[in-house]
């Protein structure tokens, strides 16, 4: 007998209501397919963004790059 909240109660007794007090655990935890999806699916987010940035890169003219387009328009 055990003093627990202002009630006396038996061993065997709290055990249970320990044991009532936990969470049920599931059976089935999708905790790891959803994991695996976030990263695929971050893994496609990085893939298009770097993929939109080559493009933007790609579609500048040349000029640009090279530096001459600065003395065409007179900031060199």
């Amino acid at each position: 007998m055990v003093d627990h909240a202002g009630r006396l109660v038996c061993a065997s007794c709290l055990t249970k209501a320990a044991r009532a007090a936990e969470p049920v655990k599931s059976k089935r935890s999708f905790a790891g397919l959803r994991r695996g999806v976030t990263l695929v699916a971050a893994v496609l987010v990085l893939w298009v963004i770097f993929y939109a940035v080559g493009s933007l890169l790609l579609s500048m003219p040349p000029e640009l790059h090279e530096g001459t387009v600065w003395k065409r328009i007179g900031m060199d």
